[in-house]
């Protein structure tokens, strides 16, 4: 196998490829990256064996093959290079890269090695293509559940509801959704995305639009050079509209930014134990809101951001699921619906919706 391709072309390949690499891989071909010279040029492909990462590149080929090397160690060694970079690998699967007077040999395995990679069928259950799928994760990613007891919140579920898609994730004390455009939503699909899978997702993505294709068993997700074949969660998803609370015409109205940082500043102060989870005590009278975050092994910090309406409530709320919550607000003047201090709190936008539990105090 021979090839010489660009510096930053390869590194950017090779970087897309390892977010499939397992960290704590106990094989050499879970800790590797498969690089592959074709006809079409060269690609970077990796997995865990739950997704697979395929990342080409535009290179010319001298010939054709593939080797498995370590990712970090191909990853440092075409980091210290610069300009056009010459690829060749023996018969005993050692591959020499030189780039000026930089040149390093790495031992590989032969390609046979690799792990089987994941690989949509050719039939689907439904395809389309989305402007704002990438956009759409980022909002409702944050509340993704992280208790390995419950396989179906640990994910991002997607689910056409009257002709859109729909994204939700839940850890079952919050609530994030999204509505996201597509070419043409595909009927009765109800699918469970991995964790692992979104989160690689999200930082693979250069612009928001991707395209999809879902099997029974998987999804591939395509952006601007990468793929992604994921295994879906099996199961289904909780019924999200029972914990959904009716629209509330009570809401705690104020400047979005101004909310953010007097929660951030606050959340400081409220640290958590092993007992309990941090929270704030958000208090409305009148024209203004007090947020409190206090601890007695830590202090106390107290904010007062002015209400565009004036509001009377006191909750408390988890600061991580409130900061969340406001960060993925597309609004200037962010509305808090709420019923009442037992009750959840809502944000309800267009084109996004969060919902929060409050949280028991002893104080």
């Amino acid at each position: 196998m021979k090839f010489t391709i660009q510096q930053p072309e390869f590194l950017r390949a090779l970087e897309r490829a390892s977010r499939a690499v397992s960290g704590r891989a106990t094989l050499p071909a879970l800790g590797s990256i498969l690089i592959e010279a074709t006809e079409t040029g060269v690609t970077a492909s990796a997995t865990d064996l739950e997704m697979t990462i395929v990342a080409p590149a535009e290179a010319r080929v001298g010939s054709f093959g593939g080797v498995l090397i370590p990712a970090r160690r191909i990853i440092d060694a075409v980091k210290g290079m610069e300009g056009e970079i010459s690829f060749s690998m023996d018969a005993k699967h050692v591959a020499s890269l030189k780039a000026g007077r930089a040149s390093a040999k790495l031992c590989g395995l032969a390609s046979t090695e690799a792990a089987p990679l994941q690989r949509m069928p050719e039939q689907t259950r439904a395809a389309f293509d989305s402007p704002n799928l990438i956009f759409g994760l980022r909002k409702v990613a944050p509340a993704m559940g992280l208790d390995q007891t419950r396989a179906v919140l640990l994910g991002v579920a997607m689910q056409e509801r009257n002709g859109e898609i729909l994204l939700t994730a839940t850890d079952g004390r919050r609530l994030h959704r999204s509505p996201i455009d597509c070419s043409a939503a595909p009927e009765g699909v109800r699918i469970i995305i991995p964790s692992g899978a979104v989160n690689a997702v999200i930082g693979l993505a250069t612009s928001s639009a991707a395209s999809v294709h879902v099997s029974s068993s998987l999804i591939e997700i395509g952006g601007e050079g990468w793929a992604l074949t994921s295994k879906l969660i099996d199961g289904n998803s909780p019924n999200f509209e029972q914990v959904i609370p009716a629209e509330s015409e009570t809401t705690m109205r104020c400047d979005r930014e101004a909310l953010l940082d007097a929660v951030s500043a606050c959340s400081k102060m409220a640290a958590s134990d092993k007992f309990s989870a941090a929270s704030i005590k958000i208090a409305c009278s009148g024209p203004e809101c007090e947020v409190i975050g206090a601890s007695a092994d830590v202090g106390e910090a107290r904010r007062v951001v002015p209400l565009a309406v004036p509001s009377e409530l006191t909750i408390s709320l988890n600061p991580a699921y409130l900061v969340a919550m406001l960060r993925a607000s597309a609004s200037d003047v962010v509305a808090l619906e709420y019923t009442d201090s037992m009750s959840p709190v809502a944000i309800r936008e267009p084109q996004f919706l969060a919902v929060a539990m409050p949280m028991r105090t002893t104080n």
